[in-house]
């Protein structure tokens, strides 16, 4: 389980760096919560779809109009599509 995604700067380098030496790349993630939509919660999380098998993101579903958001977003939709990820949003669709 990942809980946030850490920090946007250096595109969340930080914190994917950091999974990957607990986490093994191409493996399964049962379960990434995102407690909340600020991008200081989100900056890894389209390296962490990229590389990894994200099974169910658990998350606020309280849009914003960063690029932060809009990336992590979109890695999300991506991996619910390609990967059968179970996008659940507490807010609803």
């Amino acid at each position: 389980m990942i809980y946030d995604a850490g920090n946007y700067s250096g595109g969340g380098s930080l914190t994917f760096d950091k999974v990957q030496e607990i986490i093994p790349l191409d493996s399964n993630i049962e379960l990434m919560v995102l407690s909340h939509s600020d991008s200081d919660h989100l900056g890894a999380v389209d390296e962490i779809c990229d590389a990894y098998h994200v099974r169910r993101v658990l998350r606020a579903g309280h849009q914003r109009s960063t690029s932060t958001w809009n990336d992590a977003n979109t890695a999300i939709q991506l991996e619910d599509d390609n990967d059968n990820c179970v996008d659940i949003e507490l807010r609803g669709k």
